[in-house]
């Protein structure tokens, strides 16, 4: 942009955008968060909680470190409890090939200045002296931690409306709206609104947005069935995260808890563009054995009035479908790696729709046409660590046109350009 936007419109109200929002108004630049539910209801309050540097992408790596040097100050900064305890993220290994995966990772973590470091069956005993299982050795970073999605997605939308900016909820947005090759604010169910910059963040319906607009990004979605269990004696702060099942702990002794490392089981939706993108997908798929399974449901038939209809898009999505069997089967796991907690019982369970990409890494950065179009998206379930790095970025970029984080790796041309390619460290 060749001058300072004075309005951002903001279409998506997770932690991102509503993270953007919040630094935009440090900025002293308007902004508008449309969403057309509530916020952070579709994906972003769904998330595990892990906020970690350890198993990254390489290309993601940095991102993740300066985020990481944000979180201790989140809290005050947001003013709110975020849950965020810096207590380390541990990994375990169960056989051969696990810990020659897991030593893979350090190795990379450790060239990219990370304190990643190999553990052995003492050590991990010494971290978490109550998990018990056949592990031959792990990785542990002591600086990875974990907060309450819900909690940070919130503390963002109160931080963001006290600084001055304007969240707009169960307000849909059909499209952008251009002229003469910019953007000049977006046509939402109530009508025009204008704005000099609009920033598209929403998640798995970020394409519907740029489509009409000559992009179309290769994002896919899987879902992820979560639970947590009720309240017990706390007894450790450090995340796990084994082969079959990874927990976080809370502060009143629960458990949440999602997939593991190994045969990570998420569920596709199969729906009208679930071939779209065979090329840039294909490679990732053959080499994964954490193939997603495909499953015919309710949201093939919303996918395609979506696909068909602007004005159906700007509606919010229905509850995903929870895979009971894999709640129930991951809190099998957990009783098994704590048996003194036997027996736990589920105080809830859920589901959550994550935008992947092929390369497992998001798309940040402006298009290159139009002008004045913002794109962040396909997070791949890692967007609440980066969140605060990301909303700053962002803004930065928005507003000056560089920014102080290097969002080169994850420009929306790479996929164009054939500049991409998943990382075999990353886990």
């Amino acid at each position: 942009m060749t001058s300072k936007p004075s309005s951002v419109a903001i279409v998506g109200g997770g932690i991102m955008g509503l993270a953007t929002a919040f630094y935009l108004r440090r900025l002293g630049v308007a902004a508008t968060v449309y969403e057309r539910g509530e916020p952070g209801n579709e994906q972003s309050t769904r998330a595990l909680g892990y906020v970690r540097c350890q198993g990254r992408h390489k290309a993601e790596i940095a991102l993740a470190v300066a985020a990481n040097k944000m979180w201790p100050g989140l809290s005050g900064e947001l003013q709110a409890d975020l849950e965020y305890v810096r207590e380390g993220n541990l990994v375990v290994a169960e056989t051969e090939a696990d810990e020659a995966r897991l030593l893979r990772s350090a190795e990379a973590a450790r060239a990219h200045g990370l304190s990643t470091r190999a553990v052995d069956r003492a050590e991990i005993a010494g971290i978490s002296p109550r998990l018990a299982g056949p592990w031959r050795s792990g990785i542990f970073t002591a600086e990875d931690g974990h907060a309450a999605p819900a909690k940070a997605t919130d503390a963002f939308a109160q931080a963001a409306r006290r600084n001055g900016a304007a969240i707009k909820t169960c307000l849909g947005v059909r499209r952008i709206a251009m002229e003469d090759g910019r953007a000049v604010g977006v046509v939402t169910d109530a009508g025009s609104e204008r704005a000099d910059a609009v920033l598209a963040v929403a998640g798995i319906s970020t394409n519907f947005l740029l489509k009409p607009l000559g992009w179309n990004l290769p994002i896919q979605t899987v879902r992820s069935s979560n639970a947590e269990t009720v309240p017990q004696a706390p007894f450790t702060r450090t995340g796990v995260w084994t082969p079959y099942v990874s927990m976080r702990p809370r502060w009143d002794g629960s458990f949440a808890f999602g997939t593991g490392y190994r045969g990570t089981r998420l569920d596709h939706d199969v729906g009208a563009g679930t071939l779209a993108h065979l090329k840039h997908f294909l490679p990732l798929y053959i080499r994964n054995p954490r193939r997603p399974r495909m499953r015919f449901n309710r949201d093939f038939a919303d996918n395609l009035r979506r696909r068909a209809s602007a004005r159906a898009n700007a509606q919010p999505m229905a509850e995903p479908v929870v895979n009971a069997a894999l709640a129930g089967e991951r809190l099998v796991w957990a009783e098994r790696f704590f048996p003194h907690l036997k027996p736990l019982a589920l105080a809830r369970a859920w589901s959550g729709r994550i935008d992947v990409t092929p390369d497992m890494i998001p798309i940040i950065g402006a298009l290159g046409a139009p002008k004045g179009v913002y794109v962040a998206a396909g997070f791949c379930a890692h967007g609440l660590a980066i969140s605060p790095v990301v909303g700053k970025s962002l803004a930065e970029l928005i507003v000056t046109g560089r920014s102080e984080a290097d969002l080169r790796p994850f420009r929306p041309e790479r996929f164009r350009e054939g500049d991409f390619a998943d990382d075999p460290t990353a886990l």
